[in-house]
């Protein structure tokens, strides 16, 4: 009796981007993963029928954009903060070298 492999997705999904983004044929991807034909096949019918499920579910979709969104809201606030930052300290280091060092008491 064949033992039965357990592959993670990341795997799986590495496999099936080889096929379906890059051309390579299932066969030939299949036997350089070490791995079955039937196997891949199965793999890439699976990722076709959920592709097809994002684009037929709207909610789906809304709310892996709103996530998105929310990721993008964050890193833009996040980026905003260090322009901020970096203007103070530009502000700072350009002021005339007299006027800086008055205020240092020397």
């Amino acid at each position: 009796m064949r033992e039965h492999r357990h592959y993670d997705s990341d795997f799986k999904r590495e496999a099936v981007r080889l096929v379906v983004e890059e051309g390579r044929t299932f066969r030939g991807v299949a036997s350089s993963l070490g791995i079955s034909a039937s196997s891949l096949k199965n793999w890439i019918r699976q990722h076709r029928q959920e592709g097809n499920k994002a684009h037929c579910n709207p909610i789906a979709a809304s709310i892996d954009s709103g996530v998105r969104i929310r990721e993008l809201e964050k890193e833009l606030e996040r980026t905003r903060r260090e322009r901020d930052i970096l203007k103070k300290a530009m502000a700072i280091f350009t002021k005339e070298p007299d006027t800086f060092s008055r205020r240092m008491g020397s």
